[in-house]
């Protein structure tokens, strides 16, 4: 079953920041196929929410917080699951401290 996935506004800030890194930095080109990653990222999650790696909850201490690194872009998603649906905390890039970035 596909699990319903619902993001934080955090993590709706930080993907339009991304998407405005892209076209400026690169093209508009760029921009699409990085959206195109966040999409298929997010259908993973929702079919398969346990597949994310839990090692960003030993990093961070939030219990049951996963990533899901993104094809083809140094980026990952970052959630929770519960009873009711996959919740997108944040979209980091591979390098930036996720314990940190919480307090943001």
């Amino acid at each position: 079953m596909t699990a319903r996935v619902v993001s934080s506004r955090a993590a709706d800030d930080d993907l339009f920041g991304i998407i405005d890194y892209y076209r400026q930095a690169a093209d508009a080109e760029t921009a699409e196929r990085f959206v195109d990653a966040v999409e298929a990222g997010i259908r993973r999650i929702a079919d398969f929410p346990s597949a994310g790696s839990s090692s960003a909850e030993v990093r961070t201490g939030i219990p049951g917080l996963r990533s899901m690194t993104l094809d083809r872009f140094p980026y990952h998603l970052l959630y929770t699951m519960d009873d009711d649906a996959v919740r997108i905390h944040r979209v980091l890039h591979v390098r930036r401290d996720a314990e940190r970035s919480f307090g943001d």
